[in-house]
């Protein structure tokens, strides 16, 4: 799918510059750019681990347990650009 993306983005960018389109945009400098980050959902790794801690004192103990998950996120980074705009000018002869 991104393949097809930056093909039909070169081919914008191509008839632009060709003449196409009334006006063209020539990009100067890389503005801010946006980042979007949606959670995909998260599983667990392996199996729970389990460990029980006796107290120094011999009265209590505790019990801890620790799991690994994966998780999975879609990120999404949009560019802007800073630049010029311009216009055909007009070649009828008149």
């Amino acid at each position: 799918m991104s393949h097809r993306l930056y093909t039909s983005g070169l081919l914008l960018s191509i008839s632009l510059l060709a003449g196409c389109a009334d006006s063209y945009f020539v990009p100067l400098e890389l503005a801010s750019s946006k980042i979007t980050t949606t959670p995909l959902g998260s599983d667990p790794v392996g199996s729970p681990t389990l460990h029980v801690i006796t107290h120094a004192d011999g009265l209590g103990w505790q019990v801890t347990a620790r799991q690994e998950w994966i998780e999975r996120e879609a990120i999404a980074e949009q560019e802007y650009w800073r630049g010029l705009v311009y216009r055909r000018a007009n070649n009828w002869a008149a």
